[in-house]
């Protein structure tokens, strides 16, 4: 799975699986744009992978998870986390980084 990330250019990241975010997955998938799906739900995150979902077990508020996700090389982020805060902070992190 890492090596798929680090091959990864001009992808989407997708920041939390929730019910926005999945949807946006399978739309991503169903038109073969490439996406990488950062979730911190363990358990959830090896059902996206057992789905074939490129999926980063880890907290998309962390810089760490951002660059994991190659954000430097991302053509879009989707911010699909639980409250706005979190994801107002993921945003202005992914604007930093990149």
């Amino acid at each position: 799975m890492q090596l798929s990330v680090k091959a990864l250019k001009d992808h989407y990241i997708i920041c939390g699986a929730s019910h926005t975010g999945l949807f946006i997955a399978e739309e991503l998938a169903k038109t073969a744009y490439p996406f990488v799906i950062i979730e911190n739900n363990h358990d959830l995150a090896h059902e996206l992978l057992y789905r074939s979902f490129l999926t980063i077990d880890a907290d998309a508020t962390e810089d760490r998870a951002l660059a994991m996700a190659a954000i430097k090389r991302a053509k879009g982020l989707f911010c699909c986390l639980k409250n706005d805060r979190d994801n107002a902070f993921v945003a202005l992190t992914a604007r930093i980084l990149n």
